[in-house]
């Protein structure tokens, strides 16, 4: 994503809908995740990234960087040979080696050091960042690597269970006053 990109995606704040058609359109995830639960998968994780990019108050360029990253950390953890059954130590890249990455990419990109790295983030927005990684992604690594790398069984069930009528209001004829009990009334 470039930084204009994000910033169509932040316009659409408030209709989900809209801002997950973009993103597919953009990323081209029905290409990449013919799977409908994976790539809402995908998009929920593109998305819930943006947003919390966008509540940082940074600006789109380094919205666009932050996405990267995390697309990149999200690309570390799929084995594309995974087999039915793989455990997680069996997966090309673990939770140290992801977050390796993800610091030196953080890092490339929070110090001035051209052409090897640019200070797109400034240290505090770096460690914001980098908290916000820790405790969602990174906090959840294996769970995102079940999704990413093992087929889900999808299965749709309906029920339909007939509601039954309320019962008819009495009559309003029938009904009669009754008084309440006044605070002086009431024992102590």
């Amino acid at each position: 994503l470039r930084g204009n990109d994000v910033g169509d995606i932040w316009a659409l704040d408030g209709d989900y809908e809209a801002q997950a058609t973009l993103l597919c359109g953009l990323l081209k995830l029905e290409e990449a995740h013919p799977s409908e639960a994976r790539r809402g998968i995908v998009v929920d994780f593109y998305l819930y990234n943006l947003m919390h990019a966008k509540a940082l108050c940074i600006t789109k360029r380094q919205g666009a960087v932050f996405h990267a990253i995390m697309e990149s950390m999200l690309r570390m953890i799929t084995s594309p040979g995974a087999k039915d059954g793989c455990k997680p130590q069996d997966m090309e890249h673990g939770a140290a080696d992801c977050f390796r990455e993800f610091q030196r990419l953080v890092l490339q990109h929070a110090a001035a050091n051209p052409p090897e790295s640019l200070a797109i983030f400034k240290v505090s927005e770096a460690k914001l960042l980098t908290d916000f990684a820790a405790a969602t992604f990174f906090k959840h690594l294996l769970l995102y690597q079940f999704c990413m790398n093992c087929p889900q069984d999808e299965q749709v069930l309906r029920f339909r269970k007939g509601v039954s009528r309320p019962s008819a209001p009495p009559k309003l004829g029938q009904a009669t006053l009754r008084e309440r009990p006044r605070p002086d009334d009431e024992p102590a």
